[in-house]
């Protein structure tokens, strides 16, 4: 999907644009604002949603590290419980705890990518609306020709829906990032030595 779809997406909006310069010069600026909006969204968006989609991933991989402890000692635990005459164990409450935080975490990122489809709907919004009303002003003061106009608009709505998917797939592009800073924890980790003569 990254490779793909975003990739198309991107080459769509940048010759999308080079196309509508060829019609007026004021579509330039359609361009230049398209582009100077994405780099703004993901400018203000994109830490704020790698750190809240590698704190989710944390606590998810927190939880089931717990989960598979509390099964390697699972007697221990049940003996717990029977201590406490039905109350809940530590086990238990550490759990809830772990699960609370991954909630907390998984909603603030979902908060991140809210804001980010209504920044495209918004986006998708404006852009349709002004420029409608610039290509209604230009064709009525003659400096485009109605077929021109037409054949703006369905390049205009292609770019739209570019930016709409690039807006929707970005969240792949966290899950890529965090996925990337978890394999970087795993190899930055000190390697375990072993003392072959003491083995044999």
């Amino acid at each position: 999907k990254l490779l793909i779809d975003l990739t198309a997406a991107a080459m769509q909006i940048l010759f999308g644009s080079l196309l509508l310069s060829a019609y007026h010069p004021v579509f330039v600026g359609f361009g230049v604002f398209t582009v100077g909006l994405l780099v703004l969204i993901c400018w203000v968006y994109g830490p704020s949603g790698i750190r809240t989609s590698i704190k989710e991933s944390s606590y998810k991989y927190k939880v089931v590290a717990w989960l598979e402890e509390v099964a390697a000692n699972l007697p221990m635990h049940r003996q717990q419980v029977a201590d406490n005459q039905g109350l809940s164990s530590d086990a238990m409450e550490k759990a809830d705890n772990l699960v609370a935080g991954y909630l907390t975490h998984r909603n603030s990122h979902f908060r991140v990518l809210k804001r980010l489809f209504y920044s495209g709907v918004a986006f998708k919004t404006i852009v349709t609306g002004g420029l409608l009303v610039i290509g209604t002003s230009l064709v009525v003061s003659r400096q485009m020709s109605l077929g021109q106009f037409v054949a703006s608009e369905v390049i205009i709505v292609l770019i739209t829906n570019s930016v709409d998917k690039l807006i929707s797939g970005i969240d792949t592009v966290f899950d890529m990032i965090t996925a990337v800073e978890k394999i970087a924890t795993v190899t930055d980790m000190p390697l375990e030595t072993v003392d072959y003569e003491e083995t044999v």
